[in-house]
């Protein structure tokens, strides 16, 4: 698999990767943006902080902030469907930077248009553009061809709840088709039934750039997203994961009212389900039955995403921002 370029700096965060490190290099070579903490930037006279600041000891000197924000902070400190350990997470870490730079910043850049409606509704008052993620290009696996026999299913502790009725669920799956194999990075308890099962590899999930790396080795067929514990969280999540399956050459199996995905399938791009764990039991079978609708939508995601040019899209809107102009507003 082609190599990709590393993010900003190692172990900076997923969001610093998303939406600059993988695609601001050429920024960063000709000067115009250069990294000043591991989530944090200076472009031109602005100060770009993405999600939150810390490592970031003495800000050099600005005249405007932008802020990146790619999670529904405030509704996930009530969102009784996430875990408590998360919860807590996002009130040391990301709170106090959605407190003060909703309502501070000079612009907001945020990765979802539901995301952007949410901050408009809490009294956000800045210009906010929609920045949805962009993966390397060149990173993307080419989908294979023939039966589906890889499912993966990648959370990190905000999903866990969400993934856990599909544990039974799998583990069913896995008693019926001798050839599937299914991969879960991130087990929560709700993937007990999948322990000690030989064709069942349960991973723990890995620091941001230790997923990446592992990420570009990894090749699976269908990728699982089950925004199931719903919640005002989950509701406004952005595309990351389209993207991040298709690093691996996977279809994407996502929950109905999941906004992205329900665009991806719409385009034929991305297959949903709509129901608890029996429906997605049901929705996986289908797909080892006959193939031929996962291998469709991940052949069209790959061909989308490669030509999709997300990654030039951020790069205008990262040097509009430098130049102090109004960013164009990058396509979700």
């Amino acid at each position: 698999m082609p190599s990709a370029p590393r993010g900003p700096r190692a172990g900076a965060s997923p969001t610093a990767d998303l939406y600059l490190g993988f695609s601001a290099e050429p920024l960063r070579a000709d000067g115009v943006l250069r990294m000043v903490a591991p989530t944090v930037a200076l472009a031109g006279d602005t100060l770009v902080i993405l999600r939150h600041a810390r490592g970031l000891r003495r800000p050099p000197p600005h005249r405007r902030v932008a802020w990146l924000i790619d999670d529904d902070v405030a509704a996930g400190l009530g969102d009784r469907a996430l875990p408590w350990a998360y919860r807590a997470h996002l009130a040391r870490t990301a709170w106090p930077a959605w407190r003060r730079w909703s309502r501070r910043a000079d612009l907001i850049l945020a990765a979802s248009p539901a995301l952007a409606d949410r901050l408009r509704a809490v009294g956000a008052t800045a210009p906010i553009t929609v920045l949805p993620p962009a993966w390397p290009a060149d990173a993307m696996a080419r989908p294979g061809t023939g039966p589906i026999r890889r499912v993966a299913l990648s959370m990190g502790l905000s999903h866990a709840r969400d993934a856990a009725p599909l544990g039974a669920a799998l583990a069913d799956l896995l008693s019926r088709w001798p050839d599937l194999r299914v991969e879960v990075t991130g087990a929560g308890s709700g993937m007990a039934p999948l322990r000690g099962h030989a064709r069942a590899d349960l991973r723990p999930e890995a620091p941001w750039p230790a997923y990446w790396d592992r990420l570009r080795g990894r090749s699976y067929d269908l990728g699982l997203v089950p925004h199931l514990a719903g919640g005002p969280f989950n509701a406004s999540r952005s595309g990351a994961k389209l993207g991040e399956h298709a690093v691996a050459g996977a279809a994407v199996l996502g929950q109905a009212g999941w906004a992205p995905g329900d665009a991806a399938r719409r385009a034929g791009r991305a297959l949903s389900v709509e129901g608890g764990a029996e429906a997605w039991t049901a929705a996986i079978e289908a797909a080892l039955q006959d193939p031929a609708p996962a291998r469709a939508a991940a052949e069209a995601a790959w061909t989308h995403l490669r030509a999709d040019a997300a990654g030039e899209r951020q790069r205008a809107v990262w040097r509009a921002i430098a130049e102090g102009t109004p960013p164009p507003e990058a396509a979700p």
